[in-house]
């Protein structure tokens, strides 16, 4: 097992269903929930655990991850799922025909013992309408129903494109004890091609390559794979309504307040479909694949230019002078780093403090602000399979040699697997 631990390891117990703090429940449900009427009358079981947070919007399979829920084995106490099928109010009679399909769809989904479902269907502001806005929905409605039976349960995040394993919930329900605020759970594509094959690989490569660096957050941010517990959601301010890539912001948000693990016992399944209905992520990502001659990633060298700054933060404490490529200097000016480094220390009593401080201005946002100017300026992208090659000579240490990536990806897959990735 590959260990990859911040701080001290998670101390063992479990506790089902803490009781809420009574002031910071009503203050976040006062100030900053959805203040939109959504599930009106709805009331769950009092053995309530889990509520699983489903989104839907223009899916016309989405039963299917109903039925993947649904089909998953029982929990110590109850499941609850909540499917928000939604749209602009500006959507096309297409969009909506295929979302009055499907809503009527899940009205006739047959529950089991131990899982209840409650289904909406809501047109949103055309300004607002998009994932974020849905999951901020479904999450907050949430929040509001665990305050009803004064619980700090858990919050699951699933997406209409998935599935999953049968034991997911059982998995996340175990996983969560002690003071785990935040679970990411492992995920794999269904390799129905051989586009989604170097995407994943993509991704994959991305984040180890993070990690090689030295970079304290680096972990996958697929809004299908999120739990959290209740009361962190409430107080780090809930989910955001970015229209595509809440799920990142969302996550790294979560980190800064410790105690997040991934989950490598269960996976998510989310689907492996060219999509364009966010301006990026797996769908829009698989189309360009597509209509590429070669796939082109991030060079190695800008992970190495942020290996060498991670590896000097603490002379940087001492104020000592450190070294720097060109590339790192010129971006370090044009985003004021120097502003950023004063305020770090100012504020430090340890250095423990001012390495929190340090990767709260190098986050994982302004690791992508540097990787695009790296590309655009320094370091070209290069061929997925040269990037992959070279992370392996550097990190992973597999051995990889074949042109096969399908291989490539399954091994990579078993590496990522035997990662105990926590920040505590």
């Amino acid at each position: 097992m590959i260990a990859w631990n911040i701080s001290l390891m998670m101390k063992h117990g479990r506790l089902i269903g803490y009781p809420l703090d009574m002031s910071k429940k009503s203050l976040y449900l006062e100030r900053y929930a959805y203040k939109g009427i959504s599930f009106e009358g709805v009331e769950i079981p009092k053995d309530t655990e889990i509520i699983v947070c489903l989104p839907a919007y223009k899916e016309p399979n989405l039963c299917d991850a109903i039925d993947a829920i649904l089909d998953t084995n029982p929990i110590q106490g109850h499941i609850c799922i909540l499917v928000l099928v939604n749209e602009s109010e500006k959507a096309s009679k297409e969009i909506q025909a295929i979302n009055v399909q499907a809503y009527q769809a899940c009205m006739k989904v047959a529950t089991k013992r131990g899982f209840s479902l409650f289904v909406e269907y809501q047109s949103l502001p055309a300004k607002k309408a998009g994932v974020g806005l849905a999951r901020k929905i479904l999450m907050d409605k949430a929040v509001f129903l665990f305050d009803q039976l004064n619980k700090d349960g858990i919050i699951t995040c699933f997406d209409a494109d998935c599935t999953c394993d049968s034991h997911l919930f059982e998995e996340i329900q175990k996983t969560f004890h002690g003071k785990l605020n935040t679970l990411i759970t492992y995920f794999e594509h269904p390799l129905d091609h051989d586009e989604i094959v170097q995407y994943e690989l993509f991704l994959r490569y991305h984040i180890d390559s993070q990690r090689y660096a030295g970079f304290p957050f680096a972990f996958q941010t697929l809004g299908s794979c999120i739990s959290v517990r209740c009361s962190a959601y409430m107080k780090q301010g809930g989910m955001n309504t970015r229209q595509a890539g809440e799920d990142f912001y969302f996550l790294h948000k979560m980190a800064q307040i410790g105690e997040l693990k991934e989950l490598n016992t269960a996976s998510i399944y989310p689907s492996a479909r060219a999509s364009d209905r966010v301006p990026f992520g797996t769908g829009l990502a698989v189309a360009k694949i597509r209509s590429s001659l070669e796939y082109l990633v991030y060079s190695p060298r800008s992970y190495e230019d942020l290996k060498m700054l991670f590896t000097q933060v603490e002379m940087l404490y001492e104020g000592k002078d450190i070294s720097q490529t060109q590339c790192l200097k010129e971006f370090h000016e044009t985003h004021h780093f120097d502003v950023g480094l004063s305020k770090a220390i100012k504020n430090a009593t340890s250095f423990e403090s001012f390495r929190k401080h340090f990767f709260r201005w190098w986050d994982a946002f302004r690791i992508l602000k540097f990787l695009h100017f790296a590309r655009d300026k320094y370091y070209p992208e290069i061929p997925l399979g040269q990037a992959i090659q070279t992370l392996d000579n550097q990190y992973w240490r597999l051995g990889l040699g074949s042109d096969d990536l399908r291989s490539t990806l399954h091994q990579v897959r078993a590496f990522d697997r035997n990662v105990d990735f926590q920040i505590k």
